[in-house]
């Protein structure tokens, strides 16, 4: 199953990127833009609307749980990237975090 999945997953991602040729020549975007904007907000959406049907389905508990996952997901992107360029800008970055 899973090398199946791969191998889906190959197809599905050079049909987006053969995909994206289109728009960017009619709407006059750029290929960058699209891959870089419009793709991960339509991905978002998708994934925002999968949460609200399951939640329904799941309950409060799944709620809770997919919103401290998002929360860890976030943070542990977020505070490297901050110190990183913090010092690649020579800007001080101190993450207290007294409020928790």
């Amino acid at each position: 199953i899973l090398i199946f999945s791969m191998i889906a997953l190959v197809f599905a991602s050079i049909y987006l990127v053969e995909a994206a040729h289109a728009p960017s020549k009619e709407l006059k975007l750029s290929e960058s833009f699209i891959g870089l904007v419009v793709i991960p907000s339509v991905l978002v959406t998708v994934d925002h609307v999968a949460a609200v049907v399951r939640s329904q389905k799941e309950g409060i508990a799944w709620i809770i749980e997919t919103a401290f996952g998002s929360s860890i997901r976030i943070s542990l992107f977020v505070f490297p990237l901050a110190v990183i360029l913090g010092w690649a800008l020579g800007i001080e970055v101190g993450l207290i975090l007294d409020g928790f």
